[in-house]
């Protein structure tokens, strides 16, 4: 043994009688330094004694048994704790495995790694996780691709709360297995989506007061039938009133200045629009994600005595949205069921409750909220469209391929029934550009455009179908940086053009399922070299979005590239090599 070797294995042993390890016993002791004894603790000799020196006038010279070589001693160390790994006692298994690796040469990485894996196994089992996150890199530093060290350390990673280190490990893991280890890519989802609500709540909670975009702006506002705001006629209010200018603004879809307005209307002792300001300032809180704001204008809206019963209800219906929107499902509902017992009649009520409904996948409630609304009000495109959408996700979550067919039937003869609706042409193209129907979807997205050209949403999508043939990327960001034109506080673009920059080779093939997505921003990532650019995109459209469950799905897609260029510098090579790389077989 060598000076340098030596003195590492001292500097090994000195680390584990600190109490990382517990201390070695007398027999590891001895065998690292070469000292006689016999080791009945492990089953076997590794020495046998020697005759005692006589005196220098003797002839005869004492007897020497070589010893077996390190590796050897400390496989068979590694196999004893194999059987007492099995035996369940896991304890004494560490102990063996903790021999080995004092025993074992620093020129055999392959070994010292295993042993390490396998104390990292015992600790396992006694729920130790900071330990096995430790042997599991050290693993991982004597042999970067090892698999059980891997899978080993991203578990108790996401014991420790470590999703980040759990995630790069996955990635990692699921290149080396090519994907095909189902177990391994639904683990990979699970951490990637707690990351990302780990980080949208965090986000959220975090957020400050923004401008909406005009889409959100325009979408909304068709989701109600019997807002005091939105049915409000400007021509027959005061015109020197602040409330005036503030609905104005408003009802044009500005945002800007409508609180100050109100501010200015809710200080005029004798103003008659008290009641109205309140609810426009509410609101506009709500557009501009100031959801802690707007429910306590939406509270003291709804505690004042004698209010209307449709000012009341509209109350009730944006403060359940701003519980939604942060994911508070439950507390969404509660309001929505009092809003139902203070208006009973109200179609909105039933509309925006169906939201919320198929949102957290309750759609065959939600199907009877919007049967409800065409019910009390037949006219009412939006419930016609949304039933037909909660018809579709019952029938994708319940796997009933056979019933899509008669859904988009349906689906047709609502659209003719209001060709004028923009919401039910851009929903119906969704659907079928979902049912790979693209050109179909064109003529749907053109109609949109027809009816206003400056549509943000539908643009995107204009794009979006490009992608269902030969795509010419320039093609497509020339349609996404048109949307962002038009409305510059929409995040659907900005998603859009990261993912674009991200994975090109998954949209070359047309793929849009959530899982596969995931897996191709792993895979494929860095081939266009733009991952700074789509990360800064993920960013701002973070930034953009409304709902926690979105800024959640952002975040899985950002992470989920950041983690695949983490693997690669951890390789110290390109993604391109590293999948070119990836061995058959890995160690065991």
């Amino acid at each position: 043994m060598t000076m340098d070797k030596l003195t590492l294995q001292v500097q090994r042993l000195r680390e584990m009688v600190k109490g990382q390890l517990g201390g070695f016993s007398r027999w590891q002791l001895a065998l690292l330094f070469g000292t006689p004894v016999t080791i009945g603790v492990v089953g076997f000799i590794y020495y046998k004694s020697r005759k005692h020196r006589k005196d220098n006038t003797a002839a005869s010279a004492r007897e020497k048994i070589p010893e077996p070589p390190l590796v050897d001693q400390a496989i068979e160390a590694k196999k004893h704790g194999n059987t007492l790994f099995k035996a369940g006692k896991y304890a004494e298994a560490i102990d063996c495995y903790t021999g080995a690796i004092a025993l074992c040469p620093l020129d055999r990485p392959d070994e010292l790694a295993t042993f390490y894996q396998n104390r990292a196994a015992a600790h396992d089992q006694l729920s130790h996780h900071k330990q096995v996150l430790s042997d599991c890199t050290r693993a991982l530093d004597l042999n970067p691709k090892y698999a059980k060290a891997l899978s080993r350390r991203a578990k108790s990673a996401e014991h420790l709360g470590d999703l980040k280190l759990a995630l790069e490990d996955l990635t990692f893991l699921c290149m080396l297995e090519n994907f095909a280890n189902e177990e391994t890519v639904k683990f990979s989802e699970r951490v990637l989506h707690q990351l990302g609500k780990q980080k949208a709540k965090i986000e959220m909670d975090s957020r400050k007061p923004t401008l909406p975009s005009k889409t959100f702006m325009s979408v909304f506002k068709e989701m109600f039938r019997n807002d005091p705001i939105f049915n409000i006629d400007v021509s027959n209010l005061n015109e020197s009133s602040p409330f005036t200018e503030a609905c104005k603004q408003f009802l044009g879809g500005k945002c800007e200045n409508v609180i100050d307005l109100c501010n200015e209307e809710l200080l005029l002792p004798e103003s008659e629009y008290l009641t109205e300001a309140l609810l426009l300032r509410g609101t506009a809180h709500f557009y501009m994600i100031a959801f802690e704001d707007a429910i306590t204008d939406l509270d003291s809206l709804c505690a004042k005595p004698g209010i209307d019963t449709k000012v009341k209800a509209n109350a009730l219906i944006k403060k359940a949205n701003c519980y939604g929107q942060r994911s508070l499902s439950q507390e969404a509902m509660d309001i929505y069921d009092e809003a139902v017992n203070v208006d009973p009649d109200n179609v909105d009520v039933y509309f925006h409750r169906g939201q919320q409904l198929m949102f957290e996948d309750r759609c065959e409630e939600s199907i009877e909220d919007y049967q409800k609304c065409t019910e009390i009000c037949p006219d009412f495109a939006h419930a016609y469209v949304y039933k037909c959408l909660a018809e579709h996700r019952t029938a994708l979550l319940n796997n009933f391929a056979e019933e899509f067919e008669n859904i988009v039937t349906h689906f047709g003869e609502v659209v003719n029934k209001f060709p004028n609706c923009i919401e039910a042409q851009l929903k119906f193209g969704q659907t079928l550009l979902g049912q790979s129907q693209p050109e179909e979807a064109r003529k749907h997205f053109e109609k949109v455009l027809e009816l206003d050209k400056n549509n943000a949403m539908a643009t995107v999508y204009m794009g979006v179908l490009l992608l269902n043939y030969k795509p010419d990327f320039d093609q497509i960001r020339s349609y996404i940086e048109k949307a962002i034109e038009m409305d510059e506080l929409y995040e659907y673009p900005y998603e859009l053009l990261g993912s674009i920059e991200v994975h090109s080779v998954c949209l070359t093939n047309g793929i849009s399922n959530q899982s596969e997505h995931r897996i191709c921003v792993s895979r494929e990532g860095s081939q266009r070299g733009q991952i700074n650019s789509a990360v800064s995109n993920f960013q701002k459209a973070i930034q953009l979005a409304r709902t926690e469950h979105e800024i959640a799905h952002l975040y899985t897609l950002m992470d989920a590239t950041q983690a695949q260029v983490e693997v690669t510098r951890r390789l110290g090579i390109n993604m391109s090599d590293a999948m070119a790389s990836m061995p058959d077989t890995v160690a065991q």
